[in-house]
């Protein structure tokens, strides 16, 4: 059963990716265009750009796993906010506003941790190794297996993400995505970023805790702060795994909910149950 959860996911992730990205930008643009007729020809920002990249690398390297619906998704949002003069432009951008030189700080520091604790690891000869993980309690071996094992796809996810004409740009750094999300000028851009997280994180079918409070942190930076809805999210999360259509709204439902939203999306939940027990139970006669 999960083998075949699986691979329903990756038919559908790749084109409900595209389809939904495309919808998420259709709905900025028409709600801008209500607020003001003179952005009707004016084209994405690119820091707008750059938050919805930062976003689906944000989720790379959060749930440590390039999966291939995430990378398709990567892969499009490349092929349309990448142009000639686009790097150079976030480049100029980020020295601006002095988050380049944060970003190569925060750079050496996580190397500089990395290459001194694989050091004192290959000083240690193979016995030493096998000779203390033995003597460690199995929950502080287990700990250590796994940073080490992190750190190493941690590596090879930056590396990869670099790889899509973003190079410099450090679309894996939670600090700069959230201090470029503040830079936002109006509340569409909001959904649309806060949207595309959301996505990202969708697009494998699980939604962890940690996952869930990155999407928290996100949506209390806009102004005033709003926390998202969790019933819409588990909501949307089941139109994906079932395979239903999805739209700009659900996302817009999670990211910027309303109250009379929430009702309706908790009321929802709660029929939504009942009819799948009702349905089960008479699928056994």
């Amino acid at each position: 059963r999960f083998a075949m959860s699986e691979v329903m996911l990756c038919c559908l992730g790749p084109s409900a990716a595209v389809e939904v990205t495309s919808q998420l930008i259709k709905a900025r643009h028409e709600r801008l265009i209500l607020d003001d007729s003179e952005l009707r020809t004016k084209p994405l920002p690119d820091l707008v750009k750059r938050c919805c990249l930062r976003a689906v690398g944000i989720c790379i390297t959060t749930t440590m796993s390039l999966h291939p619906n995430t990378r398709h998704l990567l892969q499009h949002l490349g092929m349309l906010f990448v142009d000639d003069g686009f790097l150079r432009r976030s480049l100029d951008d980020l020295r601006e506003n002095g988050l380049a030189e944060r970003l190569a700080v925060a750079r050496s520091s996580k190397s500089m941790r990395r290459s001194s604790f694989k050091e004192s690891l290959s000083n240690l000869s193979v016995q030493d190794k096998k000779t203390s993980l033995d003597y460690m309690c199995c929950c502080c071996a287990n700990w250590l297996k796994q940073k080490i094992r992190n750190w190493t796809n941690l590596e090879e996810l930056s590396t990869g993400l670099e790889s899509h004409g973003v190079e410099g740009l450090g679309l894996d750094d939670e600090d700069i995505f959230f201090a470029e999300l503040e830079g936002l000028q109006h509340d569409h851009d909001f959904n649309l970023v806060l949207s595309m997280l959301v996505l990202g994180f969708l697009l494998d079918g699980r939604l962890s805790g940690k996952e869930w409070k990155l999407i928290v942190q996100g949506c209390r930076k806009r102004n005033p702060p709003q926390d998202p809805s969790r019933a819409a999210m588990s909501a949307l999360m089941r139109k994906y795994q079932d395979g239903s259509p999805m739209c700009a709204d659900d996302f817009l439902a999670v990211v910027s909910p309303d109250s009379e939203d929430e009702v309706g999306g908790l009321f929802c939940s709660y029929l939504n149950v009942q009819l799948r027990a009702l349905s089960s139970y008479l699928n056994v006669f």
